[in-house]
């Protein structure tokens, strides 16, 4: 039980870091866009 329980918690821990990677790479997209370095296609 608790093997299941530490797999369930590794794998929120790795959605959660994912997750926040994905946010860092939205802003960052968002920053270029706000300065102008790139157009909408």
């Amino acid at each position: 039980m608790k093997k299941i329980f530490l797999i369930i918690s590794l794998f929120f821990a790795s959605l959660w870091s994912y997750g926040n990677d994905m946010d860092s790479i939205v802003l960052a997209g968002n920053e270029h866009y706000m300065n102008g370095e790139y157009e909408l296609a």
